[in-house]
């Protein structure tokens, strides 16, 4: 199994375990431009949407503010 193909599997799941958390709640999920994200395999339920990042935007990934933080704690 290929490594996209997995993580297609994992976010798959995901959805179906938050969705029994959330009943009938909408949910704005951001994500940026990996393959992954928009593989056509990806079952986005109806009550969840998506916002895509513009390509090449990392300032944009909250993820990449506590990585530079994290690695700034690190350094010091």
């Amino acid at each position: 199994m290929s490594s996209p193909t997995l993580i297609v599997i994992v976010f798959n799941t995901f959805w179906s375990c938050y969705l029994l958390t959330r009943g009938d709640d909408i949910a704005v999920i951001q994500f940026d431009q990996g393959a992954f994200h928009k593989a056509k395999a990806l079952d986005i339920p109806d009550n969840i949407i998506p916002i895509f990042q513009p390509p090449h935007s990392p300032e944009l990934n909250p993820i990449e503010r506590f990585w530079e933080f994290l690695k700034s704690q690190l350094q010091a």
